[in-house]
């Protein structure tokens, strides 16, 4: 299988329902709230999959983290094909969880999807601050000298040992990026979407993402919206519930 961290529920059942999460920017060997949301539906009774796609590159003062949105949404598709036949999961209960930019390969795999299908095979979709394309991220002032001096874009604060960035040979990756583009032509189904937001997010325009829910047919009790930015920390709470809600027979005991 990819690079991915199984959660399989303890207890026997005919058939489980399967859920494949991708974290946010982070490396494989890095905990994240998606580690947390997992090991919930673990314990309700389904799979959980952490589907990693950075590759983090050492460069001696700066930590990169490369990735391919292209292979990833490719991987998506992977992934599942083998829980279906290995770990006995539903075919008719898989649902995705994508975090911040793992949006946008999330999201090609849902276009890819239909447009083989006609109809996609996913029942329940939750994103937490998707960050659905270039022009979505930061402000416009800052993506300008970036795409004109083509530098590495760091990722995390001061007080690490390392910076972490996005390095700059994948910038022009970054620019082509443009989900809600990309969905123009998207028909929405009978898919379940739960977009979780903060409205202070200096990283993502909250506005994509409130577009991003409703192209992808989302209802307006599922978009919820929190006075918070981009980390949005209560998130898991409303992400859980959700899935449980609509992948098995019962309530999310979780708080």
């Amino acid at each position: 299988m990819e690079k991915t961290k199984i959660f399989m529920p303890t207890e026997s059942a005919r058939q489980y329902p399967l859920m494949v999460a991708l974290p946010g920017l982070v490396s494989e060997d890095e905990p994240t709230r998606i580690d947390s949301v997992l090991e919930e539906l673990r314990r309700n009774k389904i799979i959980g999959i952490r589907l990693n796609y950075v590759k983090k590159e050492d460069r001696g003062e700066t930590i990169a983290y490369n990735f391919d949105m292209v292979e990833t949404a490719q991987n998506i598709e992977k992934v599942i094909e083998i829980a279906l036949k290995e770990l006995n999961a539903d075919q008719d209960r898989i649902g995705l969880i994508s975090n911040s930019i793992s949006a946008f390969p999330v999201t090609q795999y849902l276009i890819r999807n239909q447009l083989s299908g006609g109809k996609t095979r996913i029942k329940v979709y939750a994103s937490i601050s998707p960050l659905v394309g270039w022009n979505y991220f930061i402000n416009k002032e800052t993506r300008e000298f970036i795409e004109k001096e083509r530098i590495d874009i760091v990722i995390n604060g001061n007080n690490s040992m390392k910076k972490k960035v996005i390095p700059k040979e994948i910038i022009p990756e970054m620019m082509r990026m443009d989900a809600l583009k990309d969905l123009e032509s998207y028909h929405p189904d009978e898919m379940e979407v739960m977009t979780v937001l903060g409205n202070r997010d200096r990283k993502a325009s909250p506005d994509s993402m409130r577009r991003y829910h409703f192209i992808l047919g989302g209802k307006e009790e599922n978009l919820i919206s929190l006075d918070t930015d981009h980390e949005v920390p209560n998130s898991n709470q409303y992400v859980t519930k959700f899935i449980i809600k609509n992948l098995t027979n019962h309530v999310n005991s979780a708080p």
